[in-house]
């Protein structure tokens, strides 16, 4: 029974049946390697074929996670969103009583999330996932980051240190404010090299500044 396990292994191994042999989640190795690809290549030279040569799985495997292309940068974009929503929650655990600092962190969270994966935030907002993938996307994890923000407004609120009661305005002038930096950021349009733009002093220095014209 043993050898004829091995015999197996080393079958699926050599390319036999590649796609078989994956002791983890096949589908988040997928998404891995397409991140990788999209880095490499950007997003028009990204296909399935290519995901699937690079995990060495046969070229029908991504097609049983992914039904087309969209369907899978849109899955990418979502696990962008998503961890955008937790660094944006963690910003509240991380400064428990302290609002005014968590939406200044808050701000600080996203500009570095940006620098960290450019081609990801751009295909998170560059419109490039069509249809019915984008509107559940929208729906789903970029609302749960929109909510980690206006949590934090909430939060300011609730401490009666804002001259504006409306949250939604509140998160929506922070949000397209340190929006607008990280897209600089992302597309190379700012040198983070230099001391003028380095990030977390500049998205610091503007956060702080959006947060002195809403305290009372």
């Amino acid at each position: 029974m043993v050898n004829k396990k091995l015999e197996k292994n080393k079958k699926i191994k050599s390319g036999d049946n590649s796609d078989v042999y994956h002791h983890g989640n096949l589908r988040e190795e997928l998404l891995d390697i397409a991140l990788e690809v999209l880095i490499e290549k950007g997003v028009s030279d990204i296909s399935l074929r290519e995901v699937a040569k690079r995990a060495g799985v046969s070229h029908g495997a991504p097609y049983r996670h992914f039904k087309d292309k969209n369907i899978l940068l849109g899955s990418l974009a979502r696990r962008g969103f998503n961890q955008l929503a937790t660094e944006l929650s963690n910003v509240i655990s991380d400064y428990p009583g302290d609002p005014q600092k968590q939406l200044v962190e808050a701000g600080v969270v996203y500009v570095r999330l940006a620098i960290a994966s450019p081609e990801l935030t751009q295909l998170m907002f560059g419109g490039r996932i069509d249809g019915d993938c984008w509107d559940s996307i929208e729906e789903d994890v970029g609302e749960n980051a929109f909510q980690s923000l206006l949590n934090i407004v909430i939060n300011g609120l609730n401490a009666d240190i804002y001259k504006n009661e409306d949250s939604m305005s509140i998160a929506l002038a922070c949000w397209t404010s340190m929006h607008g930096l990280a897209m600089l950021y992302s597309a190379g349009q700012l040198d983070i090299s230099s001391d003028h733009f380095d990030p977390d002093s500049l998205s610091r220095m503007i956060s702080d500044m959006l947060l002195y014209g809403l305290l009372k």
